[in-house]
């Protein structure tokens, strides 16, 4: 009989041994060896996905367009994404090779007729050796998937490329294909409401493929990110969302300079070191399983605990043991693997220590101080000259921008005068190249003039976003993750889960930008009030689980927070869903832009 932790555990992880399969049978269909070269934007999520080197795959190259690189082998295959700028550095490279090449092209996720074309274009269309490999939702881990889908946050807030509404269809019909159909289903925001409205009409609730089974899911709510842009630029507090803002967190793995993770290591010259590291951040890491949700200034006490651990077991065999004792302590120290223990703990101490270093900078408390009261909403007046003052000493460019787009959401779009003012500080002290970028945010909603349908302030209050009395060691709210203030999209989802759906959320569903819909019967997932009918969570033998879908993007803090969730309610399992994860550098990033046409500069700082 399943125990109950095995019942309320997920299959997820089969998803990517689906895509595994997938991708070993296509590289098995071209036979012998081949030179394989990767789109860089789909690297880190193929790696991942396919390990190192699979078989028969001399060598990876990175596909770029600065110099020609020369396969060593005859078989090529190029693995891309469906964009012009990738096909043309694909067609870079074939054009640079010095011998003839069997050409192989594999568009991931889909394939696309403007990339076809410019394929024909450049004499490299052959329909015989030209593939579409989908892959959607991967398995992060058993409660996060992700599609993974690079600068998802800015097509989504510009509305110039809307196949991410499709890919997210697609993803949720393959898991109900796969694990079973979902029974009722919630969307808030009109991206969400128009993926719900396609999925009702290609297939229909209650009809399933997978009748005979238990689904996996229960639940799904669909959330567009706009009805929560102000968490995306804070700065969270947690232990992966600082290695994330602090070395960017991408599929799982992170790039460090090895005399972060080995201080020591060039001290010795005999020794070679690589100059940089990759890590992989998983569960499978039972050191960062324990801390990656934890706020980073309680992990002094949790690292101190486990080196003391780990040498009272290595002190234990000095002491006199018979040979049961000893035989016992063999097994113990087995399973401890001390030596791999060690360095997995070493790496993170150093990692942490690095971080710690890094906000004890002035600059950093500074900026992390005035984050603080632009969400408080403290005297905006001061923080307006904060923010001046920091653009004429030219404060990091994309963290300024950071900044000015919390304090303008938070404001629920700025005052004329005060946001043309600001405006034009930044383009004096930043350079005119700056005016597509500030172009883009105010497009996006994010950089912009007053707005009087957001509400900031009530929403602030309605949601009780503040938590003055946080606790951080043994935390009883999600607000730990920042420092007091609860994210607004976990803080809705509570909010939805304790008012059993959307009819009693009143007011607090008209405050956030969009519509709402559903669809199914949700008595079976939500628990039944005393006195009435229906199944009881004691009966159904596991969690119900409720699949979280992030349209837009997710942080990490917003991930700690929603698993923190679990600890509210006790019969829900949350799975978290997503297009991809960002922080605040990375929307900017997203959004950042060149010029390129000739503007008038007195033209756009008169408007």
């Amino acid at each position: 009989m399943e125990s109950r932790q095995q019942q309320d555990s997920t299959n997820f992880k089969l998803l990517l041994a689906h895509f595994q399969n997938q991708f070993a049978k296509h590289f098995e269909s071209v036979r012998g060896d081949k030179s394989v070269f990767f789109d860089e934007g789909l690297i880190k999520q193929m790696s991942y996905i396919i390990g190192d080197k699979p078989r028969n795959v001399s060598e990876i190259i990175q596909l770029q367009n600065r110099e020609p690189m020369q396969p060593s082998q005859e078989k090529v295959i190029f693995i891309v994404r469906p964009e012009l700028e990738v096909i043309r550095s694909l067609i870079f490279q074939k054009k640079g090779f010095k011998a003839e090449k069997e050409i192989h092209i594999w568009y991931v996720p889909r394939r696309t007729i403007e990339c076809d074309e410019e394929l024909e274009k450049n004499g490299l269309y052959d329909e015989e050796k030209i593939r579409q490999i989908t892959i959607d939702l991967i398995p992060l881990e058993e409660d996060v998937l992700s599609l993974e889908m690079n600068d998802n946050f800015a097509h989504y807030l510009l509305g110039d490329d809307d196949s991410y509404k499709v890919y997210v269809q697609n993803s949720i019909n393959r898991i109900e294909s796969v694990f079973g159909q979902i029974k009722c289903k919630f969307a808030k925001g009109d991206d969400a409401c128009q993926i719900l409205k396609r999925l009702k009409e290609s297939a229909p609730i209650g009809e399933s493929s997978q009748s005979q089974q238990e689904p996996e899911v229960d639940c799904l709510l669909l959330l567009d990110r706009n009805i929560d842009l102000v968490t995306p630029f804070c700065v969270n507090q947690t232990y992966e969302g600082l290695l994330d803002e602090f070395f960017r967190i991408k599929t799982c793995s992170i790039t460090v300079d090895t005399k972060i993770l080995k201080p020591d290591a060039d001290k010795d010259p005999k020794v070679q070191m690589a100059p940089t590291q990759t890590l992989v951040l998983t569960n499978d890491d039972e050191i960062f399983k324990e801390v990656r949700d934890k706020h980073f200034n309680t992990l002094e006490g949790v690292f101190s605990k486990k080196c003391r651990d780990i040498q009272q077991v290595v002190q234990e065999k000095d002491a006199p043991q018979s040979i049961d004792e000893l035989e016992k302590y063999i097994t113990k120290l087995r399973s401890m693997n001390i030596a791999k223990g060690k360095d997995v703990l070493t790496h993170h101490i150093n990692l942490a220590f690095h971080i710690n270093n890094n906000m004890k900078n002035l600059d950093y408390q500074h900026c992390y101080g005035l984050e603080q009261k632009i969400i408080l909403g403290e005297d905006l007046k001061a923080i307006q000259q904060v923010l001046e003052n920091k653009m004429i000493k030219q404060y990091n460019r994309d963290r300024m921008l950071r900044l000015l787009c919390l304090f303008s959401v938070t404001q629920s779009g700025l005052k004329q005068e005060i946001f043309d003012q600001l405006r034009r500080f930044y383009i004096l002290n930043y350079g005119f190249a700056e005016i597509v970028t500030l172009m883009n945010l105010q497009e996006a909603k994010l950089l912009r003039a007053k707005d009087k349908k957001f509400d900031w302030g009530k929403i602030k209050k309605n949601f009780k976003l503040i938590n003055e009395e946080v606790q951080i060691q043994n935390p009883n709210d999600q607000s730990y993750v920042y420092n007091g203030y609860s994210p607004l999209s976990v803080k809705f989802i509570e909010n939805f889960l304790i008012a059993n759906g959307f009819a009693k959320l009143g007011d607090m569903l008209k405050q956030l930008p969009g519509g709402h819909d559903s669809a199914g019967n949700d008595s079976e997932f939500f628990v039944p009030k005393q006195g009435t009918a229906g199944p009881s969570m004691a009966d159904s033998g596991r969690k119900k689980r409720i699949m979280i879908y992030f349209i837009g993007g997710i942080t990490y803090g917003e991930i700690a927070a929603i698993r923190f969730l679990n600890n509210l309610f006790k019969d829900k399992k949350f799975i978290i869903a997503t297009t991809q994860i960002i922080n605040g550098d990375a929307c900017i990033e997203m959004l950042r832009g060149d010029i390129t046409n000739r503007l008038s500069l007195q033209s756009i700082l008169a408007k």
